[in-house]
């Protein structure tokens, strides 16, 4: 039985996050003010330090203090990292797929920014943070009701060929739907029938809770797009629009996810644009395709 997408519980902003988005959301945000109130919320503050640690930045030496962090952030980036630290107080209690999500995001991110700097450099940063939220709306349907989505990403991955014994032990009697998973079950299109919708509609709810601008709901939506949008995209003249580059961006990233030694690659989700199809359309050969992948962080 489907739900009420406008029901799901999002998200709570706290007090402090309310006033760093609102300063965020500013034409010339004070970036001293916003220093100071993250500084003043250990979960913010530690949010936005780790992020300005991670892989993402190929740091040398760790970062310890909000105002430096901020400095190497920026904007966009200081955004992300609070939206990820309200949805990390939003999954407490998490277990092995939140985990896996997190890592899927983080992974994707990077891809993302490596991609864009090759093809289209002014989108970097907006790939970067695209990249990071993706896929957030799987955390609130996680968090909604954790038994039914652990069948789904199970029924998902064994259909792809993805799951071993010990993930079976510890699903257990969850199993159950995996075992009549038909061939080519895509995570997003078992979430529309279990919910009524997937995680790409909550997780543009989100965006719009967190008040992203409406390209980032744009480039969601398109990647999943249904397949006449895609076609026309196929088509196209070469000369792609901001969006649709940034839609292609996306889907060569989780072409390039499964090359990534270690990376989860676990989130069977519908993308339809072929590998062929995203590197002529971002004008790639093998030699920017090669020097993308050998410039992940290992």
């Amino acid at each position: 039985m489907g739900i009420d997408l406008s029901q799901l519980p999002l998200p709570q902003v706290s007090p402090s996050g309310v006033q760093v988005l609102d300063i965020l959301s500013t034409q010339d945000p004070d970036f001293k003010k916003l220093g100071m109130i993250i500084s003043k919320d250990p979960t913010l503050a530690s949010s936005i330090i780790k992020y300005a640690n991670s892989p993402l930045y190929h740091r040398h030496s760790r970062i310890s203090n909000v105002q430096t962090a901020l400095g190497l952030l920026g904007l966009k980036n200081i955004r992300s990292a609070v939206v990820m630290a309200i949805m990390r107080s939003h999954t407490k209690n998490q277990n092995k797929i939140d985990e896996l999500i997190w890592e899927h995001s983080q992974v994707i991110s990077i891809l993302c920014r490596l991609i864009a700097k090759v093809c289209a450099p002014k989108l970097a940063e907006d790939m970067q943070l695209i990249g990071l939220i993706h896929d957030i709306g799987m955390l609130v349907l996680n968090q909604y009701d954790g038994k039914k989505y652990q069948k789904l990403v199970y029924a998902a991955r064994l259909s792809a060929g993805q799951t071993n014994t010990s993930e079976k032990a510890d699903i257990g009697e969850k199993a159950d739907i995996g075992e009549k998973a038909n061939d080519s079950q895509n995570l997003d299109l078992l979430e529309e029938q279990a919910f009524g919708f997937s995680h790409d509609a909550v997780t543009i709810r989100i965006c719009e809770h967190f008040r992203f601008v409406e390209q980032v709901g744009l480039v969601i939506s398109g990647y999943h797009s249904p397949s006449d949008s895609i076609e026309a995209l196929l088509s196209s003249d070469g000369n792609l629009t901001d969006v649709e580059n940034m839609v292609c961006i996306l889907s060569l990233a989780h072409h390039f996810e499964s090359q990534i030694e270690g990376s989860v690659h676990c989130f069977m989700s519908t993308n339809p644009i072929e590998f062929d199809q995203a590197v002529a359309l971002l004008h790639l050969d093998e030699t920017l395709v090669s020097q993308i992948i050998k410039s992940y962080p290992q």
